[in-house]
């Protein structure tokens, strides 16, 4: 009895060796496995192929807004200036933020001296009047070459005096009525130099921002080609956490900058409907969809091989494990997906790539652990030896 112990530990560890060497193809040898193949199956959707550039949000119309003067379109980053003269002001009511209705008042200033002006001018108006009836009498009661000739000179003079005159009292009352600022359109306050109690001189008092929001973004010249108006388009703005379709609205005709070598053009895109989160001046990335395809035969682009010029093929790992080389026609290529038209079935698995070969090599040193034992079994030259605590029984 005291030997069936050894001897079924010894044909246990014949049994580990006999395993060691199929696996490492014998003493001291190795066995390396095939290519690993990395794939990808064959898969119906949609693909889209898109530029992307960043710029911020603004709206489609921005108004300066001056006392004695109507309002006025700012062109690009262009501003119209002061108002007419100095203003006192009287009042403030927006600040910059607000949301305001087509008709509110944003703010006035002091009118007492118009009102003043007014009243002289209306005096002068009336006496110009008065010159002005006087003087046609005198023509028409004039008789003589040169009698006529003096009175017609005198109702030409008394006449554009009049005129003159009435332009002044019309002017006077258009400052007084624009001391007072209205809103021109429903909008957004964005700007406020007018301060109560402060004279104003110069700058706009308010500036209003009107229409729907839109990013206006910088493309590359290379990108500008694929860019038509109406594409659809998506915004993200990071500041709110937002993905907002839109779709392009303008293309600048001429380079907005250069920087280094690269040159770019502004494109528009207005927002479908942005949240009530958005305001102008966020920072935003436009990306606008030049080209798209739905429910097509898809495959990762790095599976191809090839060229547009002198065509395509894929490797299609087969049920064996085998990959076979097999043409395709593509369609729609871009950075990460493409197209594939013909040459390829919904679930077939295409390559995409492989895995470094691996080689698993023993030594004289090496060897399979027995469990339990703390030591291993080994297989070399020289004999077996078992041992179970790092020495061993050798014959």
């Amino acid at each position: 009895m005291r030997w069936k112990m050894p001897v079924a530990v010894v044909l246990l560890a014949v049994g580990v060796g006999a395993v060691a060497y199929a696996v490492t193809g014998g003493p001291g040898g190795s066995r390396a496995s095939g290519p690993q193949y990395l794939t990808s199956t064959v898969a119906s959707g949609d693909i889209a192929d898109t530029v992307v550039a960043t710029g911020s949000l603004g709206r489609a119309t921005t108004y300066d807004l001056n006392f004695g003067v109507a309002p006025a379109v700012v062109s690009g980053s262009s501003s119209s200036g002061g108002g007419s003269g100095t203003w006192s002001v009287t009042a403030v009511k927006v600040a910059v933020g607000d949301t305001v209705k087509k008709g509110d008042v944003l703010a006035t200033a002091d009118t007492a001296s118009l009102h003043r002006s007014l009243s002289s001018a209306q005096l002068s108006l009336a006496a110009a009047k008065t010159q002005k009836t006087v003087a046609k009498k005198t023509l028409d009661n004039a008789s003589g070459t040169d009698a006529i000739r003096q009175a017609r000179i005198g109702y030409d003079q008394a006449v554009s005096q009049y005129i003159q005159q009435a332009g002044q009292v019309s002017d006077l009352a258009v400052q007084i009525s624009r001391a007072t600022i209205v809103a021109p359109v429903d909008g957004t306050v964005i700007g406020v130099s007018a301060v109560t109690g402060a004279d104003l001189a110069s700058g706009p008092a308010v500036s209003l921002a009107s229409g729907p929001l839109e990013v206006t973004a910088d493309f590359t010249e290379t990108d500008l080609p694929s860019l038509k108006l109406g594409q659809p388009a998506n915004v993200t703005v990071d500041a709110i956490n937002a993905s907002i379709a839109g779709k392009v609205t303008a293309i600048a005709p001429s380079a907005a900058a250069t920087s280094g070598s690269v040159v770019t053009y502004s494109v528009t895109v207005e927002l479908t409907s942005p949240p009530a989160a958005a305001r102008p001046g966020m920072s935003a990335k436009a990306s606008v969809t030049i080209a798209q395809v739905s429910g097509v035969l898809t495959i990762p682009a790095i599976a191809l091989n090839g060229s547009a010029l002198n065509g395509y093929t894929v490797l299609v790992l087969g049920a064996d494990g085998t990959a076979q080389s097999r043409d395709v026609t593509v369609g729609l290529v871009t950075s990460t997906e493409a197209e594939v038209q013909t040459g390829l079935q919904q679930g077939e698995a295409v390559v995409t790539g492989t895995t470094a070969a691996q080689t698993t090599t023993t030594t004289g040193g090496g060897g399979f652990g027995l469990p339990g034992t703390g030591g291993g079994f080994q297989r070399n030259g020289n004999g077996g030896n078992r041992n179970g605590n790092g020495g061993g029984t050798q014959p």
